[in-house]
């Protein structure tokens, strides 16, 4: 995988994932100021997080992950595998 390859797989990566987060606030009627409270991060954070900038700080979007029920080690993995049955 080249550089080019590895960015494009990060950004979508980044998107799908704040897509997810988002969705799992939303069905747990969570405001972004209740989750940004609770995770300890900014509404700024939390708005880029799930507009899937890619360069959000990967601990900080864990705990917010965490906290909504998402497991990132399995989201990974489907990523992975997704990946390799499209090649």
């Amino acid at each position: 995988m080249d550089e080019l390859q590895t960015d494009q797989t990060a950004t979508g990566f980044s998107r799908r994932f704040g897509h997810l987060v988002r969705q799992r606030r939303r069905a747990l009627d969570l405001s972004l100021e209740d989750l940004a409270s609770a995770a300890g991060v900014g509404i700024r954070f939390l708005h880029e997080l799930e507009h899937g900038k890619p360069t959000c700080q990967i601990g900080r979007s864990l705990v917010v992950a965490s906290l909504v029920g998402l497991d990132p080690v399995a989201l990974l993995e489907t990523e992975f595998a997704e990946a390799g049955e499209q090649r």
